[in-house]
């Protein structure tokens, strides 16, 4: 998602997720039957939170605080054989920018980023794959600020858009920002660490909006993979060489965030920022299939999907059909390829 806004904006959007369950239309298709997960377990935890976005038309909430039902209403939780770690309950939305920092719920931000990452935290604990269906993009301020057994964690930031630009901004506009270190002193130590990620260990991945990344690439430090890089190596080696990467740097905790927007506007347009073209089902099932494969991953969140703008629930099957299909197999091949290495099974 798209952002005007930076550093202050940074302070407050540092802890942003909420939850509102939702009713939703979905198909009446049968449930596909899930993959085998072996001893592979998936924790889901809900995080409807949507203040971190602007309202989209005066006095109408953002309606991707209804992703979680969505999705949920299409069995996806026992379609993966997961575990149902419960919801982060979202204070009220606000309909009018803090003075101070000029972004909408300034003030709820953080406290729901804290109570999300005491959630995600139980989950990993558990030993299991933490899963946070969101929720706008600011949900991954908690999920990152988790405690994990690992230690040099890294990020894969998939999105349309940066998330990285200067004030004053949505919550969810600066999320990457504030994963890596941009904003306030005072918000720069959630969690305990300083940042959240290093840029060096995080990657924009799928981003395709020019404008965007051209000013967003004399910023950071984050690689950017952007959509034309990732279709001239291939989706599945574009994944590759992010593990590989990650590898040579040490990193051995990675999570995902994946923004629905990075798939093609053309299959999931039911989103806050559209921009055309994007990521085909099958290379999104690619690419997540060599990143969970990697042993690296130990959660990712789902955001930005709204179903408000999928009346039918078509766009809601489809993308729970496609966790379906790689989420399971993906960890399984994890899991074979750490007790390959004799590390164990810590799931």
């Amino acid at each position: 998602m798209r952002f005007t806004g930076y550093v202050l904006a940074a302070a407050v959007l540092l802890v942003s997720c909420t939850k509102s369950p939702s009713s939703v239309t979905t198909t009446s298709a049968e449930p596909a039957p899930a993959p085998p997960v072996g001893k592979v377990h998936i924790g889901v935890v809900d995080a409807p939170f949507h203040l971190g976005l602007r309202p989209p038309k005066p006095g109408h909430e953002p309606g991707v605080r209804k992703l979680a039902d969505a999705l949920r209403g299409t069995g996806l939780v026992a379609r993966l054989g997961a575990a149902d770690r419960g919801a982060v309950p979202p204070p009220a939305y606000a309909f009018e920018k803090d003075p101070e920092t000029r972004i909408y719920n300034a003030a709820a931000i953080r406290s729901y980023s804290e109570k999300l990452a005491r959630s995600v935290e139980e989950v990993i604990q558990r030993g299991e794959f933490a899963l946070v269906l969101g929720g706008d993009c600011s949900i991954l301020v908690g999920a990152l600020s988790a405690s994990s057994p690992r230690k040099h964690r890294g990020l894969i930031y998939m999105d349309a858009h940066t998330d990285f630009g200067p004030p004053p901004a949505v919550g969810g506009g600066i999320a990457l920002a504030l994963a890596t270190g941009y904003g306030p002193p005072s918000m720069q130590r959630f969690g305990g660490r300083l940042p959240l990620v290093r840029e060096e260990d995080a990657v924009l991945f799928g981003a395709r909006d020019p404008d965007d990344l051209r000013d967003f690439r004399g910023r950071s430090k984050v690689e950017a993979v952007d959509l034309a890089k990732l279709r001239g190596k291939g989706a599945k080696q574009a994944a590759r060489d992010v593990v590989t990467r990650f590898r040579s740097q040490g990193v051995d905790d990675v999570w995902i965030h994946l923004d629905a927007d990075v798939l093609d506007d053309a299959i999931m347009p039911a989103v806050d920022s559209r921009s055309p073209d994007g990521l085909s089902y099958a290379e999104l099932k690619d690419v997540l299939s060599e990143f969970l494969s990697s042993g690296l991953v130990t959660g990712m969140d789902i955001a930005i999907f709204d179903p408000e703008l999928d009346p039918t629930g078509k766009m809601a099957r489809a993308f729970s059909d496609a966790l379906v299909e790689v989420l399971p197999l993906g960890l399984s091949n994890r899991q074979d390829a750490k007790n390959a290495k004799g590390l164990g099974d810590r799931e």
